[in-house]
């Protein structure tokens, strides 16, 4: 598919034979970028993780936005954990094709759910327009920031607008990419969801950064460990979820203080700009920040 919004789109279907078993996996790609696909990877992991590690904090499951439909296997994912209603904002519709035709088989055909509503629009615009609906969880996977116009979503004046959009106790959820990222960049996405959420931190699952940010305190509630078991159909798991922490709200402090990091706005995209020059690095950056990162655990 090819769009003026999401530019080439294209689904892969591979056969791929090992001395066990002959599989098929489909990839979703967005002008050759890797988005998602089916196998069971870690990617998979990270799509559940973008639904299920801010869901630990959330007090009611009313309402959900998700910005970047994918595969749509977050999306599915937020249908399993319990939420009433799920609006789905994606800016492509050849993404839209893509998870109705070629991965319904991974979301369950959630494009389709009579509780689903999907914005073929700007996950920004959707928070501007839709002023009377609140949300309990809003949850970012869009593709990596080093994209043009991907700052558009991490910026002082986006988490602005999102906590607007958000009801008082409601979570907000972004990808952070640790890999051809450095740590300055990771520093100034999650000190600038700082400067509007008094508490923010940094979990890492499914190889993949996820920022939870909130207006009260990151902590798992004992009480509410026996509804979450229920809802993620495994008690261990919730354990597993909440320990993937790696920056936590208090160490977040403490990463401010060392790394003094610029704040990217809307008229300072200095993460946009900044980021780009990763992609021609051999280094193993994705290593390097979860070591670096981990002294802030706490």
């Amino acid at each position: 598919d090819e769009s003026v919004q999401g530019g080439l789109t294209t689904v892969m279907r591979q056969t791929i034979q090992t001395p066990r078993a002959t599989t098929t996996v489909c990839t979703l790609y967005t002008n050759g970028k890797f988005e998602g696909d089916d196998s069971a990877t870690s990617q998979m992991n990270a799509q559940f993780g973008f639904a299920a590690i801010p869901s630990l904090f959330v007090n009611h499951f009313d309402r959900a936005l998700l910005v970047g439909l994918g595969t749509g296997h977050s999306a599915a994912a937020l249908k399993h954990l319990g939420y009433r209603e799920i609006d789905i904002a994606e800016f492509a519709p050849g993404i839209v094709a893509a998870a109705r035709q070629s991965f319904a088989h991974l979301n369950g055909g959630i494009l389709d759910d009579p509780h689903t509503r999907l914005f073929l629009e700007d996950g920004r615009n959707v928070l501007l327009t839709n002023r009377q609906r609140a949300y309990d969880l809003i949850t970012i996977e869009i593709t990596s920031v080093w994209f043009a116009g991907a700052t558009n979503l991490y910026s002082q004046e986006f988490y602005e607008l999102a906590r607007k959009r958000l009801k008082l106790d409601g979570i907000l959820q972004q990808w952070i990419q640790l890999h051809h990222i450095g740590p300055h960049e990771v520093a100034c996405a999650l000190a600038t969801a700082r400067t509007v959420f008094p508490y923010v931190g940094l979990w890492f699952y499914g190889n993949q950064g996820l920022m939870i940010a909130s207006s009260h305190p990151l902590v798992l509630d004992d009480a509410r460990r026996p509804e979450l078991a229920r809802r993620l159909r495994s008690a261990p798991l919730v354990d597993e979820l909440y320990g993937s922490v790696v920056v936590s709200p208090s160490g977040l402090t403490r990463l401010v203080n060392d790394f003094r990091p610029a704040i990217n706005t809307d008229h300072n995209r200095w993460l946009e700009y900044s980021t780009p020059r990763y992609q021609s690095s051999d280094f193993d950056w994705l290593s390097h920040n979860r070591r670096l990162f981990s002294q802030y655990r706490n």
